[in-house]
């Protein structure tokens, strides 16, 4: 029997899984990339906590080395410290957790590995959930015989299908990388008895890729915390939220889209949430236009994001590439609607027209296009944004993805 299966056998009929959460309360292992970094995977971690939460499910939070400067990690060719790595407490105002180094941090492959600091880190749980980027991660967790869960939203050759430019010598290693990372992620799709995706897009890819067992799992949306103003909406700004020095993010396009439209039609100022500077691209967009008192670039607390959504007129979402898309969500559940490329997650999250409107990717005349046409129809918006909320209510509100959740744990033997 492989390790795989060792790892997930089930050899009894389970009761109710709400049943036994009451009863038992499970401890569960967390295992996420580097959480010291804001982004998807944070967010993915944060959904999963409010369900596990609503569960009554304990839970341990690991996060593991994603770079080669990585602070934990021992280093092959410019090593930092000449002992093993090392394992800490850290925190993300939010929640703590204890990230965990890798051997030879130098080589992408390696911080991929079992290792004995995240074993340990990991020794108390009941269970073992690896809620990454992609598959590739769930090799961490490879020799675990332990009930586990590997809970992915994308795969790395998307992710990579819009970076590999530059110097010759950046090309060369992405590339590389891509293409060995690929290589692991279909092994642990085929030796993976179960594994879950947060898009149906995705959860057909792992199935094409040879994952024998798959479910679909989406991240979920706290409509306690992200609910619609009480009153009338103020449209106080145009809203877009990323981490902009991600090329996958098309800062340029959000940019160039609004300028645009504020040419056609009057326009609330343009406000950019998120850790980064504006890229020289979409900077320069703003110098050209004179634009500087119409587009402000800001960081914003995940404390501070509900109050935004209920204020903006709408959100702006431009990217090439998103493995769901949160923010889409979070302002659905805000009652805002969201104009939005087709870029993978959004595709799935709206209906064009009903929920939400899509354009193609890199349009920027159809994004711009679009803004223009909801800004002039307050009608138009408030029915798209009720109609949104109503959809994340019963799609993607914490008890319901909750629920999924439970019975894939019963599935996989954690209840």
């Amino acid at each position: 029997m492989s390790l795989w299966a060792s790892a997930f056998l089930v050899t009894t009929p389970l009761p109710s899984p709400l049943a036994t959460v009451t009863k038992a309360r499970p401890l569960v292992g967390v295992v996420s990339v580097d959480l010291s970094q804001t982004g998807g995977h944070r967010s993915h971690v944060t959904s999963l906590i409010a369900c596990l939460d609503h569960l009554g499910f304990r839970y341990q939070i690991v996060s593991l080395a994603t770079s080669r400067a990585d602070r934990n990690s021992f280093r092959f060719l410019r090593p930092t410290r000449l002992c093993r790595p090392t394992t800490t407490w850290e925190s993300t105002g939010e929640f703590r957790y204890r990230h965990v180094g890798a051997w030879f941090a130098d080589v992408a492959f390696f911080r991929l590995l079992p290792r004995a600091a995240l074993t340990q880190s990991l020794a108390e749980c009941d269970a073992v959930h690896v809620a990454s980027g992609g598959p590739a991660w769930g090799l961490c967790v490879f020799t675990d015989r332990r009930p586990a869960l590997l809970h992915a939203a994308t795969h790395m050759s998307s992710e990579r299908a819009n970076e590999l430019t530059g110097p010759l010598s950046r090309r060369v290693r992405r590339t590389t990388t891509t293409a060995l990372v690929s290589v692991v992620e279909r092994f642990v799709l085929r030796h993976a008895p179960m594994v879950a995706a947060t898009t149906v897009g995705e959860q057909r890819w792992m199935e094409d890729n040879g994952a024998r067992q798959s479910a679909h799992l989406p991240h979920a949306v706290d409509t306690t915390v992200f609910f619609p103003p009480a009153g009338e909406r103020a449209d106080e700004f145009v809203l877009a939220v990323g981490r902009w020095g991600d090329p996958r993010k098309a800062a340029h396009v959000v940019v160039g889209a609004y300028l645009a439209a504020a040419n056609s039609t009057p326009l609330p100022p343009l406000l950019m949430i998120g850790p980064d500077p504006l890229p020289a691209a979409a900077r320069q967009l703003v110098e050209n236009r004179g634009a500087a008192n119409n587009v402000e670039v800001r960081y914003a607390t995940q404390s501070e994001l509900p109050g935004l959504y209920r204020r903006a007129q709408m959100l702006i979402v431009a990217s090439v590439q998103e493995g769901f898309g949160l923010p889409v969500i979070e302002a659905m559940a805000s009652g805002c609607p969201v104009v939005a490329t087709r870029c993978g997650g959004p595709t799935e999250l709206l209906e064009d027209g009903g929920t939400g409107v899509l354009v193609e990717v890199g349009d920027v005349e159809g994004l711009s296009r679009a803004i223009v046409e909801l800004s002039r129809s307050p009608t138009r918006r408030q029915a798209i944004g009720e109609a949104a909320l109503e959809h994340v209510r019963v799609t993607y509100s914490v008890p319901v993805v909750a629920s999924r959740l439970a019975a894939i744990y019963e599935r996989i033997g954690v209840l």
